[in-house]
Order: C-alpha cells, then structure tokens, then sequence
C-alpha cells in the first residue's frame, strides 16, 4: 500500500504542471495488497488516492471489471465477426454524467496511425453495402429477396450476413 500512495504522490505534481494527462492502471489487481479485489475496504483505500488525480484533472483509466466507484465505466468489444469489422471497435459507456455517449463506434485505418468514429453499426453496415445492393436492384425488373440479393452478390466482395439485408 505504501509504494501505491507513494505512486499517486508522484503522479499529482505531474498532473499540476500538465505533464499528466492520463493515468492508466491495467489491471488494478496487481496493485492491490493480497492481490484482493473482493475485499471491499482494501479496494476503497487504493481508489481513494485516484481521486485525488482525478479532481486535478486527470483522466483516471482503470481496468477491472464491474467497479461501482468510477465516474464512467467503458467497456470495449469487437463490433461483429464479419470481415469489414475486423477493424472497428465498439466502446459501451455507463456514467454520471449525461454527455458521455452511451454506445459509439470507431475503427482503425490500416497501415496508418488514424481511427476515425463511425456513426452508427447499422448505418455503417448499410454505407459499405448500399452501392453493391443498388447495383443489384438496379439490373434488376422485379422484387428480389434478401436470399437472392446474396446470391447475386459479386464474388469479389465480402457479403453481409442475411439479417444485415434482411433488416
């Protein structure tokens, strides 16, 4: 407990002159005495200090699961399993504070440092299909199925899952 609260001391000089911005303690469980997270007054005493940071400031990003004494709480998944998701990750929120969305996307950019934010899955799913589906209908006469318009999908691009086309 001793070396925590002489890591937090060290750190609040750090946040007061701006040179700590984020503070990130992956996994929390390594730093606690006994390496106990169901001990409810042991974990009480290691946040306390956070706090600290926090109120100066600084963003406090901790990794354990299911913690009731944080601000937000962010967990990250995988967007789906298709191909063209491989890149894209899906940030859920809980907070206190209204702004804080509930549910986001990002993906990454091969071969470059860029993330960028995608509106919506859904919305996103219906971009990246929208002009194979349109050339599709577009050749043609009658009404087609979702079933059908995979099996005119063209071979060199990946195809959505049924229910992407479907809904």
């Amino acid at each position: 407990m001793e070396q925590w609260d002489e890591l937090i001391v060290n750190a609040e000089p750090e946040r007061e002159c701006g040179a700590l911005d984020v503070l990130v303690v992956d996994t929390l469980a390594a730093f606690l005495p006994g390496r106990s997270e169901s001990a409810p007054g042991t974990l009480l005493d290691t946040l306390t200090p956070l706090r600290r940071l926090a109120t100066a400031g600084a963003a406090v990003l901790l990794h354990h699961p299911r913690l009731g004494f944080v601000d937000v709480i962010l967990e990250l998944s995988r967007l789906g399993t298709l191909g063209s998701e491989s890149c894209r990750r899906k940030p859920s929120g809980l907070s206190r504070h209204a702004e804080t969305p509930r549910e986001l996307v990002y993906e990454w950019v091969p071969g470059t440092a860029e993330f960028r934010a995608v509106a919506h899955p859904l919305d996103a799913r219906y971009l990246e299909n929208w002009d194979t589906v349109h050339a599709i209908l577009k050749a043609r006469t009658t009404a087609v199925t979702h079933k059908e318009l995979l099996a005119d999908w063209p071979v060199e691009k990946v195809p959505p899952s049924p229910r992407v086309l479907s809904e």
